[in-house]
């Protein structure tokens, strides 16, 4: 779980702090984290070869990973330890997909990053909420329904609906820490702790949003009950 502050946005992340905070996805993280800079950057700048490569992966969310020829390319460079043997996607393989597949109609005809470190989802979906656009009870329950699913398609079906809501928004995600949570959430002994995650993330953004208004008002949160009975007539 990423908590976003003004010093961690856009951290660098060394190895030693990937591993920490990863374990052993921290290499899922690297790579996800490279090939979506790379695309994003080259989207920004219109670049050719990057605005058609978000356009294939846009045509193929939804579809079994693996399955669609036209994006292989964009996997390469995987590392060999993330990569499947038998004839299924493997765990990693399958994250991917659904993590570049979703940032790609993030993306879509946006002028700024999607992409951004440090945005874990539940954070995103408090910025959601916050945003006059979006009902903060209607984030919710798509949150909560993102965190009920009982299936992995299930939980990229919620996502995408999120997600579309952040891109309205102008709400960034970070889309390799997002992988990882969904390479995570295909294990049974780690999907708990994948979604007490997601919901820390979400509720102490709301106490980061409460201590910042209260500072924003000039109320002293300590004093506020005595001044209040102090001033009763």
């Amino acid at each position: 779980m990423t908590i976003e502050t003004p010093g961690n946005a856009e951290e660098d992340l060394d190895d030693e702090r990937l591993r920490r905070r990863y374990g052993h996805y921290a290499p899922l993280y690297s790579f996800i984290d490279a090939r979506v800079r790379k695309l994003q950057s080259g989207y920004l700048r219109k670049d050719s070869g990057d605005v058609a490569s978000l356009a294939k992966l846009r045509r193929v969310a939804g579809a079994d990973p693996g399955s669609e020829p036209a994006v292989w390319e964009v996997m390469k460079g995987m590392p060999a330890s993330l990569i499947g043997s038998g004839d299924a996607p493997s765990k990693s393989e399958t994250a991917a997909h659904h993590a570049l597949t979703l940032y790609a109609l993030h993306q879509q005809s946006k002028g700024g990053a999607m992409h951004r470190r440090g945005r874990g989802i539940g954070l995103a979906a408090r910025r959601l909420g916050r945003e006059r656009a979006v009902s903060e009870e209607a984030t919710r329950r798509r949150f909560q329904a993102l965190g009920t699913a009982s299936s992995l398609a299930e939980a990229v079906h919620h996502a995408r609906g999120l997600i579309s809501q952040f891109r309205a928004a102008d709400v960034p995600l970070d889309y390799a820490a997002f992988a990882v949570d969904l390479a995570r959430w295909q294990d049974p002994l780690l999907i708990k702790a994948v979604r007490l995650a997601w919901g820390r993330d979400y509720y102490r953004a709301f106490a980061i949003d409460d201590e910042t208004d209260s500072a924003a008002s000039g109320i002293d949160d300590d004093s506020s009950d005595d001044k209040s009975l102090g001033e009763e007539q």
